[in-house]
């Protein structure tokens, strides 16, 4: 989602998340797991979007005394702008859009900057009091209605939501890496540790095309104002599972989500996401991976079932998300699996004594990788994937494994 890179969070006691707005955890209370760490960002994020909305409302009233333009104006447009990390500009407007003055003065830029700045003003201006996207940023403005040489004079704010999120970088260290970015409900990244993710849609962009567990959490957080979720997400060379939890912030009368993933499941380093489409690998790999192994392949030929279970048990572990992972010979009976309480042991299934045997058997004799998705033979509801191990043309048998979707 977002070239998910890593954003390792980093401590630094008595830190800011913007300027005027101290956190509101003592050193003793900071988050020591990713689901305080979430509740942490999200009341100091919480606090700052409401802080502007108070500082532009006092502004907006100080403005009804001192006039929308002058040396007074502008004092309390800079002041309002240097509260907050957040505001890039503040201005003073009249109703038609026009900007009567603003802080820092946009001249100060680049020319295409300034005219920029006049063009997203008075769009935003043409709608309701609010938030209006302008560009990168927001518009958030309020009217003057009070001040008598005007019609109804406006006072505003160019809002930031990068500038924003880049200051959760100073929130505390956690012990573990973490993901962390902002999307809005239509699913589309507003804010992010890596630039190249911003603007990019979740549920559309072909970059996340492949990854259907990572597009039904994405769902999840555009349609539900908070929540946590854990889903299996498969890497260029890994699987981990992860876990996902949300919470909404708002300014302005908008909403986006704040999102804090961790790997729940694996290495931890992997909670990174792609940044780039890639072809990401998946349990069918996995399980083809094993079947090649030499270890094993040397192991089922010597009839030393002990010492494949090791190899099962290695790849279990490395890949996360597997209900169990087991080898059938080239006999039909499955000798071995791990965990050990998940599966058979030296079980014959020409005995035909469990649902499933026959089918087992025919995808034994076809000798050729297979993937099933439906009920399985204990009644549960999953994936089964199965690679043919072979010695050059003589089988050895198969490794096949479950992976659970529902009722396990």
């Amino acid at each position: 989602m977002r070239g998910f890179l890593r954003l390792v969070v980093s401590g630094v006691l008595g830190s800011v998340l913007l300027s005027g707005c101290a956190s509101v955890s003592s050193f003793r209370d900071r988050p020591r797991d990713p689901e305080s760490l979430l509740r942490y960002l999200h009341a100091d994020m919480q606090f700052a979007f409401s802080q502007i909305e108070s500082d532009l409302d006092g502004t907006a009233r100080m403005l009804e005394r001192t006039g929308p333009s002058g040396g007074a104006a502008r004092e309390l447009l800079e002041g309002l702008s240097l509260r907050h990390a957040a505001i890039s500009t503040a201005f003073s407007a009249r109703s038609d859009g026009a900007v009567v003055a603003s802080e820092p003065i946009p001249h100060r830029q680049t020319e295409s900057q300034s005219d920029d700045f006049e063009a997203r003003v008075m769009s935003a201006l043409g709608g309701a009091p609010g938030l209006h996207a302008a560009g990168d940023s927001h518009v958030l403005w309020k009217p003057i209605p009070a001040f008598r040489e005007f019609d109804e004079a406006r006072v505003g704010v160019l809002v930031s939501l990068s500038a924003t999120f880049d200051m959760i970088r100073s929130a505390p260290r956690i012990g573990e890496p973490v993901d962390v970015w902002m999307v809005d409900p239509n699913g589309v990244i507003v804010a992010d540790a890596d630039g190249r993710e911003v603007g990019r849609s979740l549920l559309s962009d072909s970059t996340y095309a492949s990854h259907t567990e990572m597009l039904n959490v994405a769902a999840m957080i555009a349609e539900q104002r908070r929540g946590r979720v854990q889903y299996t997400y498969f890497g260029p060379d890994f699987i981990v599972v992860k876990e996902a939890g949300w919470e909404t912030v708002r300014l302005g009368g908008k909403e986006w989500r704040l999102v804090v993933e961790h790997v729940a499941e694996g290495n931890p380093e992997n909670v990174l996401r792609i940044a780039e489409p890639f072809t990401p690998m998946t349990y069918q790999q996995v399980i083809s991976n094993i079947a090649i192994d030499s270890r094993v392949r040397s192991a089922a030929a010597d009839a030393r079932p002990s010492q494949v279970l090791a190899v099962l048990r290695e790849y279990y572990e490395r890949y996360p998300g597997l209900y169990n992972v087991q080898w059938m010979d080239a006999n039909g009976i499955t000798q071995v699996g791990y965990p050990i309480g998940r599966s058979l042991d030296a079980y014959d299934h020409r005995s035909g004594l469990r649902p499933g045997d026959e089918w087992l058997l025919g995808v034994l004799n076809a000798q050729e990788m297979h993937s099933e998705s439906g009920r399985l033979a204990d009644g549960n509801v999953g994936e089964m994937y199965v690679a043919p191990v072979r010695n050059g043309v003589m089988s050895l048998g198969m490794i096949y494994a479950v992976r659970p979707t529902a009722g396990m």
